[in-house]
């Protein structure tokens, strides 16, 4: 019996429990803007396991109805903003968001659909300006790469300026002058965008890339029809994006390249890789949503060795320029300082707080590591059961990291509204299909030893044609 089977008989089919794991990631980074919270915690663990049973769950859709539902109820946690934020307007902007979006997906009508869903952004990019005070913020994220992207612009390093910036002592802050500490390609792709006067307009471009990387990829699906709109409606609902661009938070350069390569890779392989290059030297945060992938195709690994090797050439002049050993230390070395955070929402703070002490590093490692070995022993079936995975793997490691913050999760959510546009979507060509050298001649041999056969057989009537293929060899 599937593990996705609950009681009285009922089945969760894989795009409900992907739904059900979006809004629970969702609804966690908005009780306290990603900030610890023991009821935030206990939603991610809920979106992890969610995520677990998609993995190997039923192929299936639920109805407009229920589709309409799950849109809704992502578009009505806008109003956490609300108490967070201290302004009831976006009660107001929850209000309108939820009601549109819900009718847009039980609209009938192409015309009536798009005239609701135009109503629906409206609202959202409402409540994003309420936290848009333009040319300036507090945030030193904004702050940093403001100053990287001038100095580009300027001709100069911007390794060279200096800005301050919160950094932890103990349970408070001390302010520090520091160096831009993340990849060169953050300030390159948004000095375009600096000269509106505010970087924060380089979110809303990539935000729009991202969104149009999970419609083309819905459109490859077999009920194409049906899912692309359902999809544009989900991403026009999906309340991280205010608070992503609002704090411009430089994560999103990352997943927008993560998402061009997986929309791209199939029709157009060089821009592709070009993405995925960008995004690996912007902050590249999504590795552990990459693995499920890099496991299962071998057109995978050959792009994203490409991609590190183009990303590698491109970081190159601006670490020559700052001094390999200075530009290692911004960018790299000083996360090995960075203390555990008593803030952050994870596990180790929640085992803080109780008096438990934190959780030892080789714990966390060991938790990702099975979680792999469940990817390697379990054909993925399409970009679903890959990104899926990839998502739940993020969020665990997340959990058991020593600070997370609202931007680490964002990657979740993103990799599973990628996740749930890619249901049924083949990944790959059947030769591609398959696993590592090493792990294939060695490790398989011993699963096949020890009766788990079952587990890499063949895949069922319900994958794609294009992913029935026997046991790599």
């Amino acid at each position: 019996m599937r593990l996705s089977r609950v009681w009285g008989g009922i089945e969760l089919r894989q795009e409900d429990l992907l739904l059900a794991s979006l809004w629970c990631v969702d609804a966690a980074l908005l009780q306290r803007a990603g900030e610890y919270s023991p009821l935030g915690i206990w939603l991610l663990v809920a979106s992890a396991v969610f995520g677990c049973l998609a993995v190997r769950a039923r192929v299936g859709s639920p109805g407009r109805m229920a589709w309409a539902i799950a849109v809704g109820a992502s578009a009505l946690t806008i109003q956490f903003y609300a108490p967070l934020h201290l302004e009831s307007r976006y009660n107001w902007v929850a209000f309108f968001a939820t009601t549109t979006v819900f009718a847009a997906v039980l609209a009938r009508r192409r015309v009536a659909r798009l005239a609701l869903l135009t109503v629906a952004a409206g609202a959202v990019a409402v409540g994003a300006s309420f936290l848009w005070a333009w040319g300036k913020d507090e945030i030193d994220v904004w702050t940093g790469v403001q100053v990287a992207s001038s100095a580009v612009l300027h001709a100069h390093n911007p390794y060279g300026p200096t800005f301050p910036a919160l950094y932890p002592h103990g349970l408070s802050f001390v302010t520090r002058q520091i160096h831009f500490d993340y990849g060169p390609a953050i300030p390159v792709l948004a000095a375009p965008f600096r000269l509106f006067g505010d970087i924060r307009v380089a979110s809303v471009v990539l935000f729009i890339g991202l969104f149009a990387a999970v419609r083309s990829l819905a459109r490859r699906r077999p009920d194409a029809a049906v899912a692309a709109p359902r999809l544009l409606a989900l991403c026009i609902a999906f309340p991280l994006t205010m608070t992503m661009i609002g704090s411009a938070w430089v994560d999103i350069y990352a997943v927008a390249g993560l998402a061009g390569w997986i929309a791209l890779r199939e029709r157009h392989p060089r821009w592709a890789v070009l993405c995925l290059a960008l995004g690996i030297a912007s902050k590249p945060i999504f590795l552990p949503a990459m693995l499920p992938l890099l496991f299962w195709s071998r057109t995978a690994r050959r792009e994203a060795v490409q991609a590190t090797l183009a990303a590698l050439v491109f970081i190159a002049p601006f670490a020559i320029a700052t001094g390999p050993a200075a530009f290692y230390h911004d960018v790299v070395g000083y996360l090995a300082d960075f203390p555990f955070r008593p803030d952050s929402l994870s596990l180790n703070t929640m085992l803080f707080w109780n008096g438990r002490g934190t959780l030892p590093g080789w714990l966390g490692v060991t938790v990702v590591a099975v979680l792999c070995l469940g990817t390697v022993l379990h054909r993925p079936r399409s970009y679903g059961d890959v990104l899926a995975a990839g998502a739940t793997i993020s969020t665990v490691s997340f959990l058991l990291a020593r600070q997370a913050f609202f931007n680490y999760y964002f990657l979740s959510a993103a990799v599973l509204l990628l996740a749930l546009a890619g249901r049924e979507v083949a990944f790959d060509a059947a030769e591609d299909v398959r696993l590592p050298w090493a792990i294939d001649r060695r490790f398989l041999a011993w699963v096949r030893g020890h009766g788990m056969r079952r587990a890499l057989a063949p895949a069922t009537a319900e994958a794609p044609a294009a992913l029935s293929v026997g046991v790599p060899d």
